[in-house]
């Protein structure tokens, strides 16, 4: 058994396939969100959590359903 077990969420794959449809790259969504490329990577992967205002910032400049994020 392991002592130190990362924390991990289903990555967003229906997010990730909408922002491709889109045509918007992991580089937009960090300008948007004032975030660097390898911390939004870490939450369209599931490593970290995306916070609510990021979410609704998202769907508002995007025109994204909070669906995306299932």
């Amino acid at each position: 058994m392991k002592q130190y077990e990362q924390k991990r969420n289903n990555p967003y794959k229906g997010l990730k396939r909408t922002l491709r449809a889109k045509g918007l790259r992991y580089e937009d969504v960090a300008e948007l969100l004032d975030r660097s490329v390898p911390a939004v990577c870490k939450k369209m992967n599931g490593e970290s959590d995306f916070y609510l205002y990021e979410l609704h910032k998202m769907c508002s400049s995007y025109g994204l359903d909070l669906n995306a994020f299932i």
